[in-house]
């Protein structure tokens, strides 16, 4: 179970280690310099934000009707919240750091998608595919997705006498 533990969390560790730091191949071995956020800050403010955000202009009118929406519903569903007294100040404090986070998302979505000369970046093609596929498995049907094979899977084989051609992957 500790080995389980370890070989999950060690991967994340690795990562974050290595996004705090600049790598640097040399000639006999690798060098690992501690840079903080300066990596984050490239990313969010300097030459690779394009990439990344993607080019953001100023929203078009319909832009600025979808994040009014969002702020007013947001809102609208914190305040519910507030006022409902069944959430504790932490379920609260949470809420409204989500709905930070969600309109803060759909203004940089609108910048990119809804605004002339805007493109999305890779956080949003991201997060977009990501969506799309979480929709298409839930909306299609079990019996007509195709299963994947998965090499790793048990194998069965057939009682009686089997050639190498019986033998069945299952997943």
């Amino acid at each position: 179970m500790l080995l389980v533990l370890f070989l999950s969390l060690f991967p994340l560790i690795a990562s974050l280690a290595l996004s705090v730091s600049r790598l640097s191949f040399s000639q006999g071995g690798v060098n690992l310099q501690f840079v903080g956020f300066d990596n984050y800050f490239q990313e969010l403010f300097g030459l690779e934000r394009s990439h990344f955000l993607g080019v953001l202009k100023s929203p078009s009118p319909l832009g600025w009707l979808i994040v009014g929406v969002t702020i007013v519903l947001t809102t609208i569903a914190w305040t519910r919240s507030v006022r409902s007294g069944r959430v504790g100040p932490f379920g609260l404090a949470l809420r409204l750091m989500g709905g930070i986070l969600l309109v803060g998302f759909v203004w940089i979505l609108v910048q990119a998608l809804v605004s002339e000369g805007g493109r999305p970046g890779a956080l949003i093609v991201t997060i977009g595919t990501g969506l799309w596929r979480i929709s298409f498995s839930v909306v299609d049907p079990m019996n007509q997705r195709s299963t994947p094979r998965r090499p790793w899977g048990p194998i069965t084989i057939r009682s009686g006498l089997t050639t190498s051609m019986d033998r069945l992957i299952s997943s």
